[in-house]
């Protein structure tokens, strides 16, 4: 599936947090499936949480709660997280 501005599904991830909270990223570099633990960009530092959607279904649910691919912007994923960022988690 692919949006309107050129984008394609492999593009994006949504990720859950503690509490309930989503965020949506876009993924560059990384193959994520569904339920990889990341560490992921926040304000200040780094968050971790776990990937909850990914492919087509992110498109999805982007368009649904109105984000804009083309003009929003995206904070970064870092990495799949490690045995210590799940441990401090």
């Amino acid at each position: 599936m692919e949006d309107t501005v050129g984008y394609t599904s492999s593009e994006f991830v949504e990720v859950r947090f503690k509490n309930t909270r989503k965020q949506f990223f876009k993924q560059e570099n990384l193959r994520l499936s569904e339920g990889d633990v990341v560490a992921v960009e926040a304000s200040p530092g780094h968050d971790i949480g776990t990937v909850s959607l990914s492919g087509d279904l992110v498109l999805l649910q982007m368009r649904k709660r109105k984000v804009d691919a083309a003009t929003s912007e995206f904070k970064k994923i870092y990495r799949k997280a490690s045995e210590a960022d799940i441990d401090t988690w």
